[in-house]
């Protein structure tokens, strides 16, 4: 498979070292990432239209990164069977997370605890999985 064009303009940019290309990539992302949240500055009301688009490709662009960083190398290393629990275990604790906390009926905060409990799950599993 041949590299493609940013990949080859950062090893460009950075040279062989692995610890340059790490940290001009980072820049690009952070720089593309700032550009993307000063559209915030410029565009104070965006259309209902609009943010349902944004949201879904959003959604589709971490589905295909899940599929493709996540489930396939996943089904390679430990086969279909780990994957399929550990998919249907984070569909579980998506859909009981507001049970687990309890206190987010109280004000009517299901839907950003929902998304901590899930962040937290996520930062949780990536760090055992980086570690070792």
């Amino acid at each position: 498979m041949e590299p493609s064009w940013i990949g080859t303009t950062i090893v460009a940019l950075a040279g062989a070292s692995p610890v340059w290309q790490g940290l001009v990539g980072g820049v690009v992302i952070t720089l593309m990432s700032t550009i993307g949240a000063l559209l915030v500055l410029v565009w104070r009301r965006p259309s209902e239209r609009f943010l349902d688009a944004a949201l879904g490709f959003a959604a589709g662009v971490m589905l295909t990164a899940s599929f493709t960083s996540l489930i396939l190398p996943g089904i390679e290393h430990g086969g279909i069977w780990p994957v399929l629990i550990g998919v249907a275990a984070g569909a579980m604790l998506y859909v009981i997370s507001d049970e687990i906390v309890p206190e987010t009926h109280r004000k009517g905060h299901e839907r950003i605890a929902t998304f901590g409990i899930i962040l937290g799950v996520i930062v949780l599993l990536y760090r055992d999985i980086a570690l070792t």
